[in-house]
C-alpha cells in the first residue's frame, strides 16, 4: 500500500489508488464497532443521490449519541 506521505500535493492519486473511510466507535479505547467505507463507492452514491447520503450519515453519529447514557455504554 502506497504511504500517503509519499504522495504529491501537486498531483492527484492515480487512479488506482484505494482510499477507504474507517469509522470506528471505541469505548474507553476497546473498538467495539467499525465499518470500512471505499470513497470511490461513497462518490458514486454522492452522486446519484445527495439528499439521501446525508441520512445514514447523520444516524451513525445519532445512534451512539442517543445511546450514550443506555446501560450497554456503561463503564463498571
Amino acid at each position: 500500500m502506497q504511504d500517503a506521505g509519499l504522495t504529491s500535493t501537486t498531483q492527484p492519486l492515480p487512479k488506482d489508488t484505494k482510499v477507504i473511510i474507517k469509522y470506528s466507535l471505541e469505548v474507553e479505547g476497546l473498538s467495539v464497532y467499525q465499518e470500512t467505507y471505499e470513497v470511490d463507492k461513497l462518490a458514486a452514491e454522492l452522486r446519484a443521490d445527495r439528499s439521501n447520503f446525508k441520512e445514514p450519515w447523520l444516524r451513525r453519529v445519532e445512534c451512539v449519541v442517543n445511546c450514550r447514557d443506555q446501560h450497554a455504554f456503561q463503564h463498571h
